[in-house]
């Protein structure tokens, strides 16, 4: 019984290893009313492009500071960022259709500031991930 939970365990890290994975890591806010939060990107190497939507709550009383964005991409990506209906879109590519490297991407570490100084939970809304033929592919997402 020992021997089948452990093989059964390894399946299930060998599984989770080889999945793409959106990662959201939340901060406090500071005294000044910036929140921060990074987004990386876990690759199992299949992928060349991706969007991924964070939504901002109370988008219309926050400002974005989106300039970190793609600046620790590996070479050939390209990244593009914007704010539009209550959500930061963060667009990386590789016009090459060469993969991501398998592991963690650093995506960009980004900072919404309010009027109000309150604390907001950012959180993904939808993700696309293609590969080099435009087949989409899954992705999970993670919020820390």
């Amino acid at each position: 019984m020992k021997k089948m939970l452990s093989v059964c365990s390894l399946l299930l890290v060998a599984s989770a290893s080889g999945a793409n994975e959106l990662v959201l890591t939340n901060s406090d806010a500071k005294a000044s009313g910036s929140q921060y939060f990074a987004l990386d990107f876990v690759s199992s190497g299949d992928s060349v492009d991706l969007v991924a939507r964070v939504t901002i709550p109370d988008a219309e009383q926050a400002k974005v500071n989106y300039s970190n964005c793609g600046k620790s991409l590996p070479k050939g990506f390209t990244s593009v960022c914007s704010v539009a209906k209550g959500m930061l879109i963060v667009q990386v590519f590789n016009s090459d259709l060469t993969p991501f490297p398998k592991g963690r991407v650093n995506l960009g570490m980004f900072s919404v500031t309010y009027g109000d100084k309150k604390v907001r939970a950012f959180t993904f809304a939808t993700n696309d991930l293609g590969d080099a033929k435009s087949n989409m592919l899954n992705v999970e997402t993670e919020i820390q």
